[in-house]
């Protein structure tokens, strides 16, 4: 019954009103005409002037105004201010950042235990990260990051390019493993931007000096690659690459189905600049 009546409305608010709003205007220009000076120019018209000055123009815009304001109040009645609508909008943000971060929350503790399974011993500085493809604007939103090490598992940037980097090489060969980057100064930087694009200012931007790194593509049961996992170690010889490979792919199934199925829910930079925040 509701249903049937909010399409009712809605038929009214489209194709009605308007119609009486237009009959409303030119009844009320109509009535508010002076014509004698017309009837003196075309006295072969009296008839006309007759019904343009009688009642049925007044009744004809009264009834039409009365039923604009009915249904213009019916349907006020059931549409929600803006103020409203803004409210409603805000609380709905909050909800979907709210199960964001349980998202976010939800894959650092699968990462926590992946980091188990790679037997690494205590003190070992290397982290686990989960990063989301965002194809509209072709970059990774990271989505999940574990480390032994408080400084390394804090956020870094809040997104990285898909065309550069060991990342953008497994994403696009599906598996890529390096532990022959130099630790630091000019020798990293040529060596980053020789294999992998990685510009000046990306170089720059890099907080943990990785020597070791491994990125293992997710692709969806479509086949659809949706996100990367990757493993980075300070020591390049932290890793055996085999060994490392068979760990990531004993999860890389389960990472891709909850990825594809979450991906709505996934914090994008891009959404939050796009509502203005």
């Amino acid at each position: 019954m509701i249903s049937t009546w909010n399409k009712f409305l809605d038929f009214v608010a489209v194709f009605v009103q308007p119609v009486l709003a237009f009959i409303v205007l030119v009844s009320g220009s109509l009535m508010s005409f002076d014509y004698r000076d017309v009837r003196k120019e075309f006295p072969k018209w009296p008839g006309l002037f007759d019904f343009l000055e009688g009642s049925f123009l007044f009744w004809t815009f009264v009834i039409s105004a009365v039923f604009t304001f009915c249904l213009g109040l019916l349907i006020a009645q059931r549409d929600k201010t803006l103020t409203q609508l803004n409210e409603e909008l805000r609380r709905h943000r909050d909800e979907k950042d709210e199960v964001g971060n349980n998202i976010i929350i939800l894959f650092d503790g699968l990462l926590l235990n992946l980091s188990r399974k790679l037997n690494a011993p205590r003190g070992v500085d290397f982290r686990i990260s989960l990063y989301v493809h965002d194809a509209a604007n072709k970059r990774f939103i990271p989505c999940g990051r574990y480390s032994p090490n408080p400084t390394l598992a804090g956020p870094g940037r809040t997104s990285y390019p898909d065309s550069e980097g060991c990342i953008a090489e497994g994403w696009r060969r599906g598996w890529h493993f390096d532990n022959a980057i130099p630790a630091s100064g000019s020798s990293r930087k040529a060596y980053n931007q020789r294999h992998y694009a990685v510009s000046e200012r990306t170089n720059y931007s890099i907080r943990m000096a990785s020597c070791l790194y491994a990125v293992r593509r997710l692709d969806d049961l479509l086949n659809t690659p949706v996100a990367v996992l990757v493993v980075e170690a300070m020591d390049s010889m932290q890793f055996e690459q085999d060994a490392l490979r068979s760990k990531l792919d004993e999860v890389a199934d389960d990472f891709a189905r909850m990825v594809h199925n979450l991906k709505g829910y996934i914090p994008n930079p891009a959404n939050a600049a796009e509502s203005g925040l």
